[in-house]
């Protein structure tokens, strides 16, 4: 396991790291909510939301899909008006789902920055109990039942 050794970090720069990983991870969950409220909107009231509002406005019938010739015929491939919206809800989703991903990377982030900053490394003893936990398989040479054999 890799450790952090924060005794790196100087003391003065602590607490605006800590300060500075509070403002993202509130940032995080604002984002987080807003999210929320706007998938709400969209799963109630999908006329109230611009974003939608837009998309449906661009979804037209009369759009080519795929159109070309074929000896020297023309063909032309229309999709249908709810196919266009699948499509497009479908790309909503994916669009979703990549903000999702920001906003956990951003949440994970800050609190790995609270993490660094606040750890504090031991010493003295405490420090000598830890190494010698860190090895549960005893050693002849430290273990003293074992030196007596």
């Amino acid at each position: 396991m890799k450790e952090n050794k924060t005794e790196q970090i100087p003391e003065g720069i602590r607490r605006p790291l800590v300060w500075f990983g509070i403002l993202i991870v509130a940032f995080g969950g604002f984002l987080l909510l807003y999210l929320g409220i706007v998938v709400y909107q969209v799963i109630n009231n999908p006329e109230k939301v611009k974003i939608v509002e837009f998309v449906l406005r661009q979804v037209q019938i009369d759009d080519k899909a795929i159109f070309g010739s074929i000896n020297n015929k023309p063909v032309e491939i229309y999709l249908s008006k709810e196919l266009r919206t699948v499509i497009y809800v479908f790309l909503g989703v994916l669009m979703f789902s990549a903000l999702a991903g920001i906003v956990k990377a951003l949440i994970s982030g800050g609190v790995k920055i609270i993490k660094v900053a606040l750890l504090t490394t031991r010493t003295g003893e405490s420090d000598k109990e830890s190494n010698s936990l860190s090895s549960p398989v005893p050693d002849r040479e430290t273990h003293p039942t074992l030196q007596n054999e």
